[in-house]
């Protein structure tokens, strides 16, 4: 172990800068026989896909493919593995976009590199011909700046909060003329810029201790979008940021900061867009209210029951926070209709339906009676139980001793009616009262109870389509997991180890296999705790997992760089018809 860790320390030492040096001469590394195993698996598949590249699919596989080596990498801490693969990762990534063109030199570059690596690993010793690594090189530089090729329709005006000079050099070199930056160094000139000039959105570096700069935020992000920067990859930093208002999330990294045109002129799209639907639009937008609607729209039924408050007959909407609110946001905008079902009595201190009915004697109020037909003798009026007029086969009044003969003349029968064991007084319907088992209020009468009516909530015909324009049921994807023998959950949470991670849109699972789909959204805070819960259940779940985000529209960019350094498959489709088709391109 001492060995081993020297010799670690020993290596990184001789790597020195990673980024402007790769071990290429044989430097001595210990790779476990696991890592081995599945990097080089991981490689040979990569090398195959480049042999018969042609098809977008091929392009998807292949960026997936080394992302896996990359992330095996980084996890047993191999960076002169991890370096190469990045690099490959990031041309891979242009061959999607098509900011890099898949020539042959291209291709040809990449198989040789991958050629190597496999070889290298083979003998513990990575051995990468320098211009091999140059060219990679050359390919990142050469392609297609996103900024550039991006086709803006509107030219923004962007103020720029910064007080890293250098940061703000590169940023203006950067965006290209489809935005007009003004700069400045603190939020308190921020604020004076705003209040003197109009601006489409605010970049501005973020920095959660500092107290300004949180109230700049928070003040200002009602009106206007705000991009924030930091140096911090932390997707808690992120989501701080995301509570405080910001649309995006910019880390100051060479790929963070030629990503900034596009993030701004998404979030400003985004923003117009948001800005122009209705009030009742917006509410379709609300994770509950669009966790109600799928409910109901898969066609669970939503009806009102009663124990100490009202809830309903859904374990996921009542796990919600404001659901009755948002219930009742969704009558006002009449996406939902209710209908009444029932009354219910309930007790008049907590409202708990939870009622012990007492029944009593009529008379002394006693609960101590019996049940049996009552024979009342016409000629003296004595009325009790048949059993006590009955000697042998014959029918005596047991007070004046007559023989009681023909039923309608001597006497009448009163069928199943109740005797106090207490006082004698028959009577055939008791008193009633009535005990809480919530709150212990005891004895009250039925008139002191309140009455509750209770609703079934459907969705409204009339706005059916509407909803389903907006609300995205992945019944296509769930069926096509069923025919593959797996057990599905919606809007389910995964447990590992006491730890619940989730709800997640769809789970897919078999005995060894674990598959978990999120739809993500425009909302940064959101989304990033949608992609960290599916990063955290792929580090501790002790079965293969595989992790999906649906898209139906490109990522902001935290978004698009978190789903790549998890490791999730990312889905963007455009229509949901095209759902299932989209998503087994990506089905791995």
């Amino acid at each position: 172990m001492l060995y081993e860790r020297l010799e670690k320390e020993r290596r990184m030492t001789s790597i020195g800068n990673i980024n402007s040096r790769i071990p290429i001469s044989g430097d001595y590394v210990l790779y476990s026989t696991e890592y081995k195993a599945i990097v080089s698996t991981h490689l040979q598949r990569a090398i195959s896909i480049i042999e018969q590249y042609g098809e977008k699919r091929d392009r998807d596989e292949l960026f997936q493919t080394v992302s896996k080596v990359l992330s095996a990498s980084r996890m047993e801490d191999h960076p002169e593995v991890a370096k190469i693969a990045e690099q490959i990762q990031t041309i891979t990534e242009g061959l999607i976009s098509g900011k890099v063109i898949p020539s042959k030199r291209t291709l040809d570059t990449i198989k040789s590199v991958l050629l190597q690596l496999n070889s290298g690993l083979q003998k513990d010793s990575i051995l990468v011909d320098p211009s091999l690594v140059e060219d990679l090189k050359q390919i990142i530089r050469g392609a297609k700046s996103d900024d550039k090729d991006y086709l803006f329709v509107k030219k923004l005006h962007v103020l720029l909060v910064d007080d890293d000079e250098f940061a703000q050099l590169k940023i203006q070199g950067n965006i290209g003329g489809s935005i007009l930056l003004d700069k400045c160094s603190s939020v308190s000139d921020a604020s004076i810029m705003l209040k003197n000039g109009k601006y489409d959105a605010i970049l501005c570096n973020f920095n959660p201790y500092d107290k300004p700069t949180v109230e700049f935020f928070s003040h200002h992000a009602r009106n206007i979008p705000i991009v924030a920067m930091s140096v911090s990859e932390d997707p808690k930093m992120v989501q701080i940021a995301g509570r405080a208002g910001a649309r995006d999330y910019i880390v100051k990294t060479d790929l963070g900061i030629k990503g900034i045109a596009r993030s701004l002129h998404k979030v400003t799209i985004d923003w117009s867009r948001k800005s122009k639907i209705s009030e009742h639009q917006r509410l379709l937008l609300m994770p509950t209210a669009r966790k109600i609607l799928k409910e109901l729209m898969a066609g669970s039924s939503l009806g009102q029951k009663i124990h100490s408050r009202i809830e309903y007959d859904s374990k996921t909407i009542n796990s919600l926070r404001d659901h009755e609110k948002t219930i009742q946001s969704l009558m006002n905008a009449s996406y939902i209709v209710k209908s009444p079902t029932q009354l219910k009595l309930s007790c008049p201190g907590c409202k708990s339906i939870n009622l012990m009915i007492n029944y009593l004697c009529q008379n002394c109020k006693a609960s101590n009676f019996i049940r049996g037909n009552v024979l009342e003798h016409n000629k003296c009026g004595h009325a009790d139980l048949e059993s006590n007029f009955q000697q042998g086969n014959l029918l005596i009044c047991p007070k004046c001793q007559k023989e009681l003969k023909l039923i309608g003349v001597d006497y009448f029968r009163v069928i199943s009616a109740l005797k106090c064991r207490e006082c004698q007084n028959i009577f055939t319907i008791p008193e009633l009262s009535y005990d809480c088992n919530q709150c212990g209020n005891s004895g009250f009468s039925l008139s002191d109870g309140t009455w509750n009516q209770m609703y079934n909530y459907e969705i409204s015909v009339e706005k059916l389509e509407e909803i389903k324009q907006n609300i995205i049921s992945l019944s296509p994807i769930e069926q096509f997991f069923r025919d593959k023998g797996f057990e599905i959950r919606l809007d389910e949470t995964v447990t590992i180890e006491g730890q619940p991670y989730g709800p997640f849109d769809l789970v897919a699972e078999k005995e060894t296999d674990l598959i978990v789909i999120s739809l993500i959204g425009t909302d940064i805070e959101n989304s990033i705790s949608r992609l960290i819960d599916l990063d955290n259940v792929g580090k501790f779940a002790q079965r293969h997992v595989t992790k999906y985000a649906i898209l139906f529209s490109e990522p902001i960019e935290v978004a698009r760089t978190l789903i790549d350094k998890f490791g999730i498959i990312q889905v963007v489709i455009e229509n949901e018809n095209e759902m299932l088709s989209k998503f087994k391109e990506k089905y791995l």
